[in-house]
């Protein structure tokens, strides 16, 4: 018992950190950002870790195209593919009109994104650190980012710290 109510505690005081350092709206170097995106009702996706996150999180709705490395889950192949993640075309993309272009943070060339950015699409690059911690952030960052609330943020950051101490995963998030 003295170890699930531990557990609980670190939860808690996880949750907080988390919470605090990245869902806090504040705007990242280089065009990152994880504020809510002004409108992500159509989002173009580039990079298969974003479509996998946008798909535990209900999301998939929204995805109008991915990137070829989207490849996860199964239902990802009836989208449009817009390319490979570091090689986008600024044609193909807005053949789509796209509100939201979200990708991971090697998404370019650089001069097609700010081609993209220069037409009013919304562009987010979503920061990555490659560790456990990372991921939370990372998931948390799009959950921000296609309009989650604030109410359901603070219940994804404690689901995820629950399974992270318990060492365990499950395909879906909510």
């Amino acid at each position: 018992m003295r170890g699930a109510i531990a557990g609980l505690r670190l939860a808690a005081i996880l949750t907080a950190l988390f919470h605090s350092a990245v869902v806090s709206g504040a705007d990242l170097p280089d065009g990152q950002s994880c504020g809510p995106a002004p409108d992500p009702s159509r989002i173009v996706v580039a990079g298969g870790s974003i479509t996998e996150i946008l798909f535990s999180l209900g999301e998939q709705e929204k995805i109008v195209a991915v990137d070829r490395t989207s490849n996860y889950p199964a239902d990802v192949s009836e989208f449009p593919v817009i390319g490979y993640v570091r090689a986008l075309s600024a044609e193909g993309v807005l053949s789509l009109a796209p509100s939201l272009v979200l990708g991971e943070d090697d998404m370019g060339p650089i001069e097609v994104l700010t081609q993209l950015k220069s037409t009013g699409i919304s562009i987010r690059r979503i920061p990555e650190r490659h560790t456990a911690m990372g991921i939370v952030e990372k998931v948390l960052c799009v959950a921000e980012v296609v309009g989650y609330p604030e109410s359901e943020l603070d219940r994804l950051t404690q689901t995820m710290c629950l399974r992270a101490l318990r060492g365990g995963s499950q395909s879906h998030l909510n």
